[in-house]
């Protein structure tokens, strides 16, 4: 699916060549423990007691600000998992452990702006412990990104275990430390790109480095290779994405004639634009300019990897491709009052042609918004997976550290609910068109989702 890499690669694997270290590796405390962490194991311990009171501070938190604590874990299933991670506090950890106990509960919101993390001086004194590949993630697989300057794991090998814990194991266990809207299947893996060295690192990190067992590109036979750990920084350098998020990088606003295809193409990665909405406004003017110009039928809209930004930016796309006024939120909210009246078609160059959006696991926040909306008004044919939000989310959330831990909490206050009817709040906006890029579209550099949406237009 790829033409370009998301992040630049930027790996140094380094491969162990002998046996002893294999055997280190066997004999450390990594192994011993059986699939605990060895980060942050150094770090001073914290009390029973006061990791308890910190947990009922997390919990109180969340329901005293969060607008809707219980929409998707009901009020007695909360508290009934929150007793049983109360109970695991039962003797003094250190940080790292406490925050493997604290995260699932906040996880259980199912709310992509509540989340939680570690202190920010947490990774300071730690040593090499991190997984030195990039990795893409699908469904339950993860397959090499990057392969470092020894190529010891070719790009595009299939990891099937790591110091013999199957992948599928380390993501999903690793799931539960993510926050995602909804209970879209798409959205947790997606935002392991924001997260993953250091999540990897406190549930699994070793010093002594990691067996890694895969399959080559090609091949049918499992390998074993052994690598050695690296720091954060180069951990946090690699790739880590999904083979649906693994699209080019580039500018954050796109937008081409492709004259051979008799289409355009508009790329937009963020709505981000609030303190410089003119900038955007200026874009989407010349864009649809040249449209209405070239008089080009179809506009395939690319919205992949864009996780939301000001509302009043997505109701500004909304003008130009709208067949009739329509509202864009469905109530009356503090600075965005005008979005709950018809929003006005643009004055000037209102596309009303055939629309092909691009969607993922990454359209999150108001890009939930826009693919909601262009959904229920039967404005758009979407292609791609499930996006990672839906036609409503809670945000204006607050930042607030723990008094004995200073974990760091998000927490949102405000939930906002776009202006429509019949759409499920348990998943994502879902494609008329599931495409799946596979590992081999990754390695050829072909974009699967968009050629697909190509094709789609030359039937029309």
């Amino acid at each position: 699916m790829i033409k370009y890499l998301l992040f630049p690669i930027l790996i140094t694997a380094l491969v162990f060549d002998s046996l002893s270290t294999e055997q280190k590796i066997r004999e450390s405390s990594f192994w011993m423990l059986n699939q605990k962490s060895v980060a942050g194991t150094t770090a001073p311990k914290v009390s029973q007691e006061v990791l308890r009171k910190d947990l009922e501070e997390i919990r109180n938190i969340l329901i005293t600000n969060h607008p809707a604590p219980f929409q998707f874990t009901d009020k007695e299933s909360f508290e009934k998992f929150y007793n049983e991670q109360f109970k695991k506090l039962n003797r003094p950890m250190c940080l790292g452990e406490y925050f493997l106990i604290a995260a699932p509960l906040v996880e259980s919101l199912h709310c992509g702006h509540t989340r939680i993390r570690l202190p920010d001086d947490f990774w300071d004194n730690e040593g090499p412990v991190f997984f030195p590949l990039g990795l893409l993630f699908y469904c339950q697989k993860a397959y090499a990104a990057t392969s470092g300057n020894t190529n010891a794991i070719p790009v595009g090998s299939e990891i099937m275990s790591v110091n013999k814990i199957p992948i599928s194991d380390i993501i999903e266990s690793t799931k539960r430390l993510v926050n995602s809207d909804v209970k879209s299947k798409t959205g947790k893996l997606a935002n392991f790109r924001y997260s993953f060295p250091d999540l990897f690192a406190i549930q699994y990190g070793n010093p002594d480095g990691y067996e890694v067992n895969f399959i080559p590109p090609g091949d049918t036979e499992i390998h074993k290779q052994l690598v050695k750990s690296v720091p954060r920084n180069t951990a946090w350098e690699n790739t880590v994405s999904t083979l649906a998020g693994s699209v080019s990088g580039g500018e954050e606003l796109q937008f081409e004639i492709v004259k051979d295809a008799n289409l355009a193409m508009m790329r937009i990665r963020t709505f981000d634009y609030s303190e410089n909405q003119k900038k955007f406004y200026d874009f989407l003017d010349s864009a649809f300019e040249q449209v209405h110009h070239s008089a080009v039928p179809t506009l395939i809209l690319d919205l992949r990897n864009n996780s939301g930004g000001d509302p009043i930016c997505a109701a500004r796309l909304l003008s130009y491709l709208e067949r009739q006024p329509a509202p864009y939120f469905a109530q009356v909210y503090k600075g965005y009052e005008a979005l709950a009246q018809p929003i006005p078609l643009s004055e000037k160059n209102a596309f009303s042609g055939n629309l092909y959006v691009l969607i993922n696991g990454g359209c999150f926040s108001t890009t939930g918004h826009i693919c909601a909306l262009l959904k229920y008004l039967k404005r758009a044919t979407f292609v791609g997976e499930e996006t990672g939000g839906t036609y409503e989310c809670n945000d204006d959330h607050i930042s607030i550290q723990t008094s004995a831990t200073h974990l760091n909490l998000n927490v949102a206050r405000m939930t906002y609910t776009t202006a429509v009817n019949g759409l499920s709040r348990e998943t994502g906006i879902m494609p008329d068109y599931q495409v799946d890029p596979t590992i081999h579209d990754f390695l050829s550099g072909q974009d699967a989702v968009k050629e697909f949406a190509v094709k789609l237009s030359y039937k029309l």
